[in-house]
């Protein structure tokens, strides 16, 4: 190869340049949220349990996990239940919800000595928290 030739750059192409789109199904309204739009921070953490702090435009939120239900886990939002799992498995791997008007998504994975392996929190289809992934 000749030193003095300059390699030429291809275009980017558009499909591998364009902005990551949450994903959408048919029971999944469409998102609300932009990326950076919904922030959220860890706000306590126990064994089984985790409190996050979500800022949506709209309002403040508190999402909730709690594992130390007995055979039953669950989330709440500002203090209310909005789901509970109950299984002889005990954790179920995926929670579905609303922060407001969006749709939120707790995926958990705990590892057999009964500690969070992972923990993440999806709105509108976009991660605002995780921890352990």
């Amino acid at each position: 190869m000749d030193e003095n030739v300059t390699p030429q750059r291809r275009p980017a192409r558009d499909d591998l340049t364009a902005e990551p789109q949450p994903s959408t199904g048919p029971l999944a309204p469409p998102p609300l949220a932009k990326p950076g739009e919904v922030r959220a921070e860890l706000a306590k953490a126990r064994w089984l349990y985790r409190a996050i702090q979500v800022e949506t435009p709209e309002e403040l939120f508190l999402v909730v996990y709690n594992g130390w239900g007995l055979g039953y886990e669950t989330v709440s939002v500002n203090g209310q239940v909005v789901n509970r799992e109950t299984g002889v498995l005990w954790f179920a791997p995926r929670l579905t919800f609303y922060v407001g008007e969006r749709l939120a998504v707790v995926r958990v994975r705990v590892w057999p000595w009964l500690t969070l392996r992972s923990l993440e929190l999806l709105i509108d289809g976009w991660c605002v928290y995780a921890e352990g992934v």
